[in-house]
């Protein structure tokens, strides 16, 4: 068996393929994974990407990481399974001790990419400062389509200096240290090419509460009202009333921190994604 993870856009589509076609002229049994969803789009550029995206997928056994994602592929005759990612560690256990004065700590964490939702991020945090709500906002994350002083000229512009720390890239432990400090994860992403992000499920990790948008595979990973919540990302007052609503239920707080943590050790922990990638593979070969 060959196991190839297809890109699906730019350059790295023709990368995927030339890899894919060359293990394909040597061995009948293949899998693909996608991490990225929109293939269908690039297909639909041309006849080329078309015929390549034909052959490859319907040459072989498709994985993607969510139910909800299987949708692109109705038209396609390959067979077809579902393997969430996985991430490493064990939910980390968070007390849920605070009061509610002292306010949430609100964290962005991602590059800086508008699709990802910066920008409605720093409008959220704008609305709960007008609406007088106590809280402190990071943002983590390497400069992309908007750069580190973009970001920080709009800050200022709206006067939120002393709520939003513009921190910059962390990876690792630096990373994980915010993350174990923070409330909220607020990702209100529209990226097209959204599947089911991995920092929702380091939310859970941590005993962040998620409030991130409907894209992709997002609502197979959040329970909305249960552990987290899912909100189109235009609807700003809706994300600062969840926040805000959520906050103040301390009961209910720690419930959803409990239900997230239950889920990332249940779901989405390192050995349940090799038990569940194990099984699938097996099935590819014996199919």
């Amino acid at each position: 068996m060959v196991f190839v993870t297809l890109s699906t856009d730019g350059i790295a589509f023709y990368k995927s393929a030339l890899v894919w076609m060359i293990a394909a002229a040597f061995i009948k049994n293949r899998v693909v994974m996608l991490h990225e969803k929109g293939i269908e789009t690039t297909a639909q550029k041309n006849k080329l990407n078309r015929l390549i995206t034909r052959g490859m997928i319907n040459g072989s056994n498709l994985i993607v990481t969510s139910k909800l994602l299987l949708a692109e592929f109705d038209s396609y005759t390959t067979k077809k399974y579902v393997v969430c990612s996985g991430t490493p560690g064990t939910s980390a256990v968070r007390t849920g001790d605070y009061t509610v004065e002292s306010g949430p700590k609100l964290l962005f964490l991602s590059n800086l990419i508008i699709e990802k939702g910066i920008l409605v991020f720093v409008s959220i945090c704008a609305e709960l400062t007008r609406r007088g709500f106590a809280y402190h906002a990071d943002i983590i994350g390497n400069e992309s389509d908007i750069s580190m002083t973009e970001l920080l000229t709009l800050i200022r512009e709206k006067k939120l200096d002393y709520q939003i720390t513009l921190v910059g890239p962390k990876y690792n432990d630096e990373k994980d240290a915010y993350l174990r400090a923070s409330d909220f994860l607020i990702f209100p992403t529209f990226y097209k090419r959204e599947t089911t992000p991995l920092v929702i499920q380091e939310a859970f990790k941590f005993g962040l509460i998620p409030v991130s948008s409907p894209e992709g595979g997002i609502p197979d990973l959040i329970e909305d009202g249960v552990d987290g919540f899912v909100i189109n990302p235009d609807d700003v007052s809706q994300y600062c009333d969840k926040i805000m609503g959520l906050w103040a239920n301390h009961e209910r707080f720690n419930a959803f921190r409990k239900a997230g943590q239950a889920k990332f050790d249940n779901r989405f922990s390192l050995p349940v994604f090799e038990k569940n990638m194990v099984s699938v593979l097996d099935a590819a070969l014996n199919c």
